[in-house]
């Protein structure tokens, strides 16, 4: 469990609710232990599909999230669950001892197999009737599945795979404990290709376990040179370039999903929520510490499901996640607050419009851990110069803007601005030093 030593100021800020000493932002659903060494988790319907490395898989209700139940499973001690995908009633499992298995789940309580290929898989996705599949083996295969009972391999490529598959447009995106990221182009399935990658720190163990797009980013695991996140610029996909990390300070990321801008990820503390509005300077903005390793995730809002190795299902409520937003709930409607440019470089003008007859707004910059790096009227002087503008009737002025120019000590990275009157009125902003 980590240590909670301060709240993010942020946080405080903006009411957000602490859900117990081991989490922030979350708050728990339900659970359902499950005997097994649980992997990964995919939601189809009303039931959790949940990939067991020591038997198969697992059914479970979550028709009620509180009260989930096992209703169902396939597999053996010889089938090693790794990854699991699900289509109507067919489950797609990737078994490391026995390659994909293709299994009919119209009975959740009786599951029972069709067909199966190959000898060993590590991850599977399936995208209009194509699987997707990396062995390990080292390689990578296109598999026609339109007919269950007949898996009909389309296409090939040696040397690549072992960890996780993401399809999004025409290409697959790769990642590898030993090779990194590896970008395949799947626009004819029966020919893929190898476009790209990144692989910085060949030769050691890399970690990256799995791999999330957002926009034209690829966030994966990294254990090279330092733990953490790597944000890979992919938008020319054969030369794909390091933008950006988050280095969480804790242990190895096993999972990301991404939805809206926000990164869910699992570790070996539970739950951690980034913020990717900034997509290469993301920051953390909620978590729940699960009482075993978080290992797979799947995300259905308002809902995370989480799979816990020794520990099962995690249904936690993330519906009241709300972040850091542009302007907080409690402000007066006059009240407003602007920041440009933004990302900046060297200086930032940041204006807050308090409206006619309201007192004048003192606007406050803070770092992420809650200290104040810049403010007016106080603040330091080297940092700070204010500029007092619009006058409306004989009342205060109406804008008040300062020229944030922060010395070498400030470094990249994102801030959050706070305008506050009198009255109690606030209005917050995100700002993004870039050097």
């Amino acid at each position: 469990m980590r240590n909670i030593i301060i709240l993010s100021l942020a946080m405080v800020l903006l009411g957000a609710g602490v859900c117990g000493a081991d989490s922030l932002n979350v708050s728990l659903i339900g659970r359902c232990n499950i005997d097994g060494f649980i992997y990964s988790v995919f939601i189809s319907d009303s039931y959790a599909y949940m990939a067991d490395q020591y038997y198969g898989f697992h059914i479970i209700d979550i028709s009620d999230p509180a009260h989930p139940y096992e209703i169902g499973s396939w597999g053996s001690a010889s089938v090693s669950g790794r990854r699991i995908f699900v289509s109507g009633s067919i489950v797609y499992l990737a078994d490391r001892n026995g390659g994909l298995r293709i299994i009919n789940a119209s009975e959740p309580s009786d599951p029972f197999q069709i067909s199966s290929f190959g000898s060993s898989a590590r991850a599977i996705e399936v995208s209009d009737s194509i699987a997707y599949l990396t062995t390990g083996e080292y390689s990578f295969h296109t598999i026609d599945v339109s007919d269950s009972a007949h898996p009909e391999e389309l296409g090939f490529i040696e040397g690549v795979g072992l960890s996780d598959v993401l399809i999004s447009n025409s290409y697959a995106y790769i990642s590898d404990m030993y090779y990194g990221l590896q970008i395949i182009d799947i626009s004819d399935p029966t020919s893929p290709f190898i476009v790209g990658g990144y692989s910085e720190g060949i030769g050691e163990t890399v970690g990256a376990n799995c791999v999330a797009i957002h926009d034209s980013y690829a966030y994966m695991p990294w254990e090279y040179g330092t733990i953490g996140i790597i944000i890979i610029d992919i938008s020319n996909p054969e030369h794909p370039s390091l933008s950006g990390f988050y280095h969480p300070g804790f242990y190895f990321t096993k999972d990301i999903v991404i939805v809206d801008t926000f990164a869910y990820t699992v570790n070996g503390y539970g739950l951690s929520i980034l913020d990717i509005s900034y997509p290469t300077h993301p920051y953390e903005v909620g978590y729940y510490d699960t009482e075993d390793v978080a290992l797979g995730l799947f995300i259905q809002p308002p809902y995370a499901y989480v799979a816990d190795r020794y520990d099962g299902l995690y249904i936690l409520d993330v519906s009241h996640f709300t972040g850091i937003k542009e302007e907080a709930q409690n402000k007066p409607r006059t009240l407003s607050l602007t920041a440009f440019p933004n990302p900046f470089n060297s200086s930032c003008a940041i204006t807050a419009n308090v409206g006619a007859g309201l007192a004048p707004a003192q606007i406050e910059i803070y770092d992420l851990r809650g200290e104040v790096v810049g403010a007016t009227p106080r603040g330091r002087p080297d940092d700070v110069s204010e500029i007092t503008e619009g006058h409306a009737r004989g009342h205060a002025p109406t804008n008040r803007t300062f020229i944030w120019t922060p010395d070498e000590t400030i470094a990249s990275g994102i801030y959050l601005v706070r305008a506050r009157t009198e009255d109690g009125g606030t209005a917050m902003r995100k700002v993004v030093l870039v050097r």
